[in-house]
């Protein structure tokens, strides 16, 4: 296998946000529409009556009320009005909530994302070759045993529902039309919202796998992990180069505060720490300079060129490297051993 094809890496956060932007998702449609159905379903159980009431009561009034007997503009215009005013009450929190959740069933999987570009003509995909490619995709063969699932489970459950009703299916033929009417919208109702809820449960597989499906289309090969890290931090050679000069530009500055320092404590695990103390400023010791490896070399080599006394105590070097920051005072807790250094220190510098 070839390094451009082995996609063994995890996409980057870089990846991912290239991927939100040109309107990439892991994004099931079933989810969108099991939750709509459900929720539609629920509100027509919930308020089906009332709306079917008031439009029977409605079409009585309109049907059986006084004749008109001549009839004008404002007229119409005045009923049409106040017809359309009391559909509206009656329509527009159930078309609300529909709407709602139309757009809940697609924010709770992707959150909300603003691009306009999405909302410009495709006319690639008025392409009929296009279309017939799709349509043979391995994606949508993929998807086929789950919408003969779907079909399968909707026609159970449509047949126990029924079943379950049937004693009296076999005697509504007995009630008045307005019962018989209520009982069969009762009844489609109900199992509507059996399917509803059991193609929610099903649109979860679906999801689950057009996640899958978006992560693995993200993973990204060690070459495109290489060429991002490129376009993201520049080119190695020159990002090396201009470490190399920070640090070029660095070292004068960091020598003469090693200079400065009053004593230098190190470790043999290669770790180096410069002290500068006043007691004229009635101040703690303070850190000037800390490092390891070869930055402590690189201090200590400044520190034996300046005259600064060095002293090697592994433990309290480890503490001071571990908890001391660069131009902060040292914690209390070492107070009393860092004077006892600086103390020997200054009786030999005056030894001397």
């Amino acid at each position: 296998m070839s390094d451009s094809d082995d996609k063994s890496h995890d996409p980057t956060p870089h990846r991912r946000q290239q991927a939100r932007e040109q309107g990439q998702f892991a994004r099931s449609q079933e989810v969108a529409s099991a939750l709509l159905l459900c929720g539609a379903t629920a509100a027509l159980l919930a308020l089906g009556r009332p709306i079917v009431d008031f439009i029977g009561e409605l079409m009585v009034r309109q049907w059986t009320g006084e004749a008109w007997l001549s009839a004008d503009v404002a007229l119409v215009t005045r009923t049409w009005n106040g017809v359309m005013v009391s559909l509206a009450w009656v329509l527009l929190p159930l078309l609300a909530l529909i709407t709602f959740l139309a757009v809940l069933g697609n924010i709770i999987q992707i959150g909300f994302v603003f691009l306009p570009t999405k909302a410009a003509p495709d006319f690639s995909r008025l392409d009929p070759l296009q279309g017939l490619r799709r349509l043979a995709s391995l994606h949508n063969a993929a998807r086929l045993p789950l919408g003969v699932l779907k079909l399968t489970l909707v026609a159970l459950i449509a047949w126990y529902s029924f079943a379950a009703e049937r004693d009296q299916i076999l005697n509504c033929g007995q009630l008045p039309l307005p019962e018989l009417a209520s009982f069969v919208a009762e009844i489609l109702l109900l199992t509507s919202l059996k399917v509803a809820v059991s193609l929610l449960v099903l649109s979860g597989v679906d999801y689950a796998y057009e996640r899958f499906r978006h992560e693995r289309d993200l993973r990204m090969t060690p070459q495109e992990i290489r060429a991002e890290q490129r376009i993201m931090q520049g080119d190695p050679q020159l990002a090396s180069r201009r470490r190399a000069l920070a640090r070029r530009v660095a070292q004068p500055a960091a020598q003469e505060t090693v200079s400065k320092a009053d004593l230098i404590i190190t470790s043999p695990a290669g770790q180096a720490i410069a002290i500068s103390y006043d007691p004229a400023s009635n101040e703690p010791p303070r850190v000037v300079a800390k490092g390891d490896g070869v930055a402590a070399v690189r201090i200590q080599t400044w520190g034996t060129r300046h005259s600064v006394p060095s002293v090697e105590q592994p433990r309290l070097a480890a503490e001071l490297f571990a908890t001391a920051e660069v131009a902060q005072p040292i914690s209390a807790n070492l107070y009393a051993g860092v004077a006892q250094l600086l103390l020997q220190a200054e009786r030999t510098v005056a030894g001397a």
